[in-house]
């Protein structure tokens, strides 16, 4: 995998991170009027028979946690995986001078593909939002 295909598929990243940052942006308002709406329905069900249980907080992470399955994040995420797969095929080829140099450029891969996990605590599309535009940043300067 030589320069210029390492770039073509950090821009095929690239493309797909700006269509998530899109899709996710878009749902930011319909999330909130869920979570009004689960909110609204924690209220209702406690002055009905005063639930102590009811744990809307979990049932937000739950909505986020769907929203993000069903959008392009794991896609994301496995796009990024098979180009560190591939990269490490490609490192096993050559000089031990140009290894070095590859893993300088791509010291930070790893971490930038947790980015893309979905975790647990994961609260709101605006805070994926900025991980994902943090990722961004580091695979733009993994292209130059």
């Amino acid at each position: 995998m030589n320069r210029t295909e390492q770039k073509e598929r950090l821009s095929d990243v690239l493309d797909m991170i700006k269509d998530l940052k899109e899709e996710l942006a878009n749902k930011i308002s319909d999330v909130d009027v869920a979570f009004k709406k689960i909110d609204d329905l924690g209220d209702t069900l406690y002055n009905i028979v005063q639930v102590d249980e009811w744990d809307d907080e979990e049932l937000k992470k739950n909505v986020i946690k769907a929203i993000l399955e069903e959008s392009y994040m794991m896609e994301t995420r496995d796009l990024l995986y098979d180009f560190k797969s591939d990269l490490d095929s490609y490192m096993s080829e050559i000089s031990e001078n140009r290894q070095e140099k590859l893993e300088e450029r791509y010291a930070e891969l790893e971490e930038v593909i947790e980015k893309f996990e979905i975790g647990e605590d994961d609260d709101s599309i605006e805070s994926v939002i900025e991980r994902v535009e943090e990722a961004e940043d580091v695979i733009k300067q993994m292209k130059k």
